[in-house]
C-alpha cells in the first residue's frame, strides 16, 4: 500500500446506527494520514443517507473512492447524483488504476 493510500472493506447494512462503525474507520484512516481512502462496497446490502454523509463527510479531507458498489450503493449514488464526488469505479483495483479481471 502506497503511503497515504488505505483500503477499508465494508460490507452488510448501514444506517443511522450501524455506520458509526465506518465513520470510526474512515475517521482512523484520516488521523493515521490517510489522503486516498477506497472503500470496497461490494458486499453492501443496505445503505441509508447516513452512509452516504459518513463518505461525504471524510471526503473533505482526503479522496474518498467508493470501490465495487453493490446495487443498492450504485442507487443510493445515482438517486442522490453523488457518483462523481466519490469517484465510484468498478473494483478496488480499479480504484489504484490497476486492472481487474
Amino acid at each position: 500500500m502506497h503511503t497515504g493510500h488505505w483500503m477499508l472493506s465494508a460490507r452488510g447494512a448501514f444506517d443511522a446506527v450501524t455506520t458509526s462503525l465506518l465513520s470510526q474507520a474512515l475517521e482512523a484512516a484520516c488521523q493515521a494520514g490517510g489522503r486516498y481512502i477506497v472503500v470496497n462496497c461490494s458486499e453492501i446490502n443496505f445503505a441509508d443517507v447516513a452512509f452516504l454523509r459518513a463518505l461525504l463527510c471524510h471526503s473533505h479531507g482526503a479522496r474518498v473512492v467508493v470501490a465495487a458498489p453493490s446495487p443498492v450503493v450504485c442507487r443510493l449514488l445515482e438517486a442522490t447524483d453523488t457518483t462523481h464526488l466519490l469517484q465510484a469505479t468498478g473494483g478496488p483495483g480499479e480504484a489504484h488504476g490497476e486492472r481487474t479481471h
